[in-house]
């Protein structure tokens, strides 16, 4: 989680907490880029504060909406982005934060050497890497779709595993 701070902080992005969950059940965290001049924030929902038990899901937000910075918005009206529901339809906007940020706290060569190593269990990767078994479910799917494009079959075959174990 310090990392993703001190990348907030070189970037001289601001991190405030709010209760955002009071207005909207499943908005945990949503980035504003800011006025002309000004500086961009990221809000985070205040159950997110210091809580050892939203952890792994804080640290998913946050690489998210650090992802939305990284990857740019292509409107420049305030969006709130309602993040970890499998039902709706991400937005262009949403899957490229997702991608990034799953990119930043999941490097594909760090799991592929997990992988090789026998490391197949969704819950003990999301717990490696200090995430939600959704998140670790979203990183799979980038990259079997990947996988599928370069024809490993192998590979592919293998993230079709882990993923039916996240079910």
């Amino acid at each position: 989680m310090e990392s993703l701070f001190l990348l907030a902080e070189k970037e001289k992005i601001n991190i405030t907490y709010i209760q955002l969950r009071k207005h909207r059940k499943s908005l945990w965290g949503l980035y504003f880029p800011g006025q002309p001049g000004g500086s961009p924030t990221i809000y985070l929902d205040m159950e997110l504060y210091n809580n050892s038990q939203l952890y792994r899901l804080a640290r998913c937000i946050l690489a998210e909406e650090l992802g939305h910075h990284f990857t740019g918005i292509r409107s420049n009206v305030f969006k709130i982005h309602a993040n970890y529901s499998l039902e709706r339809k991400m937005s262009s906007d949403d899957e490229k934060a997702l991608r990034w940020a799953t990119s930043k706290l999941i490097p594909t060569s760090e799991i592929t050497a997990l992988f090789k190593k026998g490391k197949h269990l969704h819950i003990d990767l999301a717990v490696y890497f200090g995430v939600t078994a959704w998140f670790m479910f979203r990183k799979m799917e980038f990259l079997q779709h990947q996988a599928r494009a370069r024809h490993h079959l192998e590979l592919n075959h293998l993230i079709t595993q882990i993923k039916i174990s996240c079910l």
